[in-house]
């Protein structure tokens, strides 16, 4: 049965009764109104015609890509977390400025856990219902957001690895009317970054445009890290858990309360014609494959963990062997893996947090009872500096 939708949205045939339990034995697929339209065009006269259903396969290679991608920026933004002077560099060849003198991170604790999660399941909610309304700001508030997280980035690289500041003319300081106080440098790379995220915003729907969705969310992650840190393992096992909870609840039992559909299915899925950007994607590399995708959440939340297990162990004077940052990142690792394998088994899209939680947050548990550091993880740290 091919299902001829009439209307620019709608997964269902019928109230409360969606298209994939119409029947057991009958296949049955529902097609777009633009596939429609081109079909009564095309198909639909005297001559006997054949329609063939066709699955995308899922490419185990672009899955291997996004699994080495997220590992990288993990352990990329730990390394950047670490508090730390601004950029190391030589204060008398850094003319002073009063936005970059202190660059304190945000301290997560028990409100914040719990708002992140309740924010994130309203604003679900809401995009749930008005995605054709919302798509378009939502796609305009990551543009905007993205700019500042390139910024970061690409600002650390040139003056910590590229050693600009070491030039006069870089560092000439400029009165900006809306910025403020900004260096040569900096005004020309924000310029960059911020025609860098139009262009994205206007090439969207092309088919390269995932490279420049992804450059984007390199920076947006990368800035989450350099912004928030765990004090303790309390906290972070709090918000970890609600969250493990949170993907479940709305990919797996929110189909029970919502006529059959995934709450968080429909809002990744966004709609026919707008797709939310706030994932890494890859696409197919084989003909007919389908592409790789893997929320921002999922590498930041687990991630802001993973950078407070580095932290603790620099602390500690604890050595990559001794430490937890590898054992933080190897239960990381072994929990994407599993959700790619879990999606090759059930053929559907999988909670990655339902994964990655307990063998991120749970190995570094089990291995700190074992080792008698358990007690310190529980209490962290209130404040520390490196030189």
């Amino acid at each position: 049965i091919v299902i001829m939708n009439t209307i620019n949205s709608s997964f269902e045939v019928m109230e409360g009764e969606p298209i994939w339990e119409l029947s057991d034995s009958i296949p049955s697929v529902m097609i777009s109104f633009e596939s429609s339209k081109f079909i009564k065009e095309k198909f639909l006269d005297n001559n006997k015609k054949y329609l063939v259903i066709f699955r995308p396969e899922r490419d185990i290679l672009t899955m291997g890509i996004m699994w080495i991608l997220a590992i990288t920026i993990v352990i990329l933004g730990s390394f950047w977390s670490i508090p730390s002077d601004y950029l190391l560099i030589p204060l008398h060849l850094c003319p002073p400025r009063p936005h970059v003198q202190s660059q304190e991170q945000i301290v997560l604790t028990y409100t914040s856990a719990i708002s992140f999660i309740l924010v994130g399941s309203f604003s679900l909610l809401i995009l749930f219902y008005f995605m054709e309304h919302l798509v378009l700001f939502v796609i305009i508030l990551f543009c905007v957001g993205s700019i500042s997280g390139m910024y970061e980035c690409i600002n650390f690289i040139l003056l910590k690895y590229f050693q600009l500041y070491r030039f006069q003319f870089c560092m000439k300081i400029y009165n900006t009317p809306i910025f403020g106080v900004l260096n040569f440098l900096e005004i020309y790379l924000l310029g960059f970054c911020i025609i860098f995220s139009i262009t994205f915003f206007f090439i969207r729907n092309e088919s390269f445009a995932w490279i420049l969705q992804d450059i984007m969310g390199i920076g947006t992650c990368l800035s989450f890290f350099k912004a928030f840190r765990f004090p303790n393992i309390k906290v972070s096992a709090v918000l970890l858990v609600l969250a493990f909870f949170y993907d479940i609840f709305w990919v797996f039992i929110s189909p029970y309360f919502f006529n059959g559909q995934s709450v968080m299915v429909k809002v990744a899925t966004g709609t026919q014609k707008e797709t939310l950007p706030m994932l890494f994607k890859l696409p197919g590399y084989c003909e007919g494959c389908s592409s790789t995708m893997l929320g921002f959440g999922d590498i930041v939340l687990p991630g802001i963990f993973i950078s407070f297990t580095l932290s603790f162990d620099k602390i500690k004077n604890l050595t990559l062997w001794n430490g937890y940052f590898l054992v933080s990142i190897i239960g990381y690792g072994i929990g994407l893996l599993i959700t790619y394998i879990a999606l090759l088994i059930m053929e559907k899209g999988q909670p990655a947090l339902l994964y990655l939680v307990p063998l991120t947050l749970g190995l570094v548990v089990i291995v700190s009872i074992k080792r008698g550091d358990f007690t310190d993880l529980w209490h962290g740290y209130a404040q520390v500096r490196f030189a």
